[in-house]
């Protein structure tokens, strides 16, 4: 279980690394780009049911970086396994959400409170094996394109919709999400 907790932790430093890097090529312009601020981390077992026929396991992994032009990049990264499978994955959920923030001193010794506005922008990743594979992205409107569109179908506006406002409280020493998000709960995205 470590093993793979370890897998997740070094794949979800990678997405942080290649989202500053990526921030970093687009503000290649007059304006310096932004530097990396803090980042803050929690992780969570959400289910692991391992006497079960199919031993799910699903774990929770959530960053936040934090930019020192007031930007903030999230990415909550969900990932199943089944011992039924081989303990193979058999989902992955990613959230990736940009905006803004405000950040001010917590009521406990070495705490802060981070309040990151509505999502400007939100990228989402899914893929079940055997359900197959989503991607939405705010900023690209072909993201949104189905063969049949309906009224139900998933649109810039109602994704963006899912994003609210956060209040998390972080420990300035650990670098832990202390309280503010709970595993899982970013979006809510498991609704549609």
């Amino acid at each position: 279980m470590k093993k793979k907790f370890g897998k997740i932790m070094a794949i979800a430093a990678a997405v942080v690394i290649c989202l500053s890097m990526a921030i970093g090529l687009v503000a290649c312009g007059e304006t310096p780009a932004p530097t990396i601020k803090e980042v803050y981390t929690s992780r969570a077992t959400l289910v692991e049911i391992p006497e079960s026929p199919q031993q799910l396991r699903s774990n929770n992994v959530t960053t936040v970086t934090l930019y020192s032009d007031g930007s903030y990049v999230l990415v909550d990264l969900q990932t199943s396994y089944m011992g039924a499978y081989g303990n193979s994955q058999v989902g992955s959920f990613t959230s990736v959400l940009y905006g803004t923030y405000t950040e001010s001193t917590g009521e406990e010794e070495d705490t802060a409170v981070i309040k990151l506005a509505a999502p400007t922008r939100i990228v989402y990743n899914q893929d079940v094996t055997a359900a197959g594979s989503l991607h939405y992205d705010t900023a690209d409107a072909a993201s949104f394109e189905t063969e049949e569109p309906d009224d139900d179908a998933m649109t810039a506006e109602k994704l963006l919709a899912k994003g609210k406002e956060l209040d998390i409280t972080v420990n300035t020493v650990s670098r832990k999400i202390t309280a503010g998000i709970t595993a899982g709960s970013v979006l809510g995205l498991f609704s549609f």
